[in-house]
């Protein structure tokens, strides 16, 4: 999305990777654009699972690093080697979009393979 600065940071651990995302900052004003969406909620549909409706802001920014090559759901689909648990977090905006990418991890049948690794979603703020 044009108007998305969403962040988040992979960190691999030798017994566990962490997905983190950043919240709101104030001075950012595409984070208060994101914020500022909530007036304007669409259908969260991951694989036609009709999730129910969603901010419009958060689903803009998570869908801004999610998708494409170099995106969430890429790294996420080439780790499937790996046996090591997944645990997601984020504060403020971070925290929403954490939610809606387990959400992904949970829907998204091309993410069954790492799905039973998540292990825990940590949001705050």
């Amino acid at each position: 999305a044009l108007d998305s600065n969403s962040q988040a940071m992979w960190v691999e651990l030798p017994d566990m990777i962490i997905l983190a995302f950043r919240g709101t900052q104030v001075t950012q004003v595409e984070d208060i654009v994101t914020d500022l969406k909530a007036v304007y909620p669409m259908p969260f549909d991951p694989q036609r699972r009709n999730l129910g409706n969603v901010h419009r802001g958060f689903i803009n920014g998570l869908a801004s690093i999610w998708d494409g090559e170099s995106g969430i759901k890429a790294k996420l689909k080439s780790n499937t080697s790996s046996d090591k648990p997944i645990f997601i977090t984020g504060h403020s905006l971070g925290g929403a979009l954490a939610t809606l990418a387990a959400a992904h991890m949970v829907a998204d049948e091309d993410l069954s393979a790492i799905r039973p690794r998540v292990r825990a979603l940590y949001t705050y703020g």
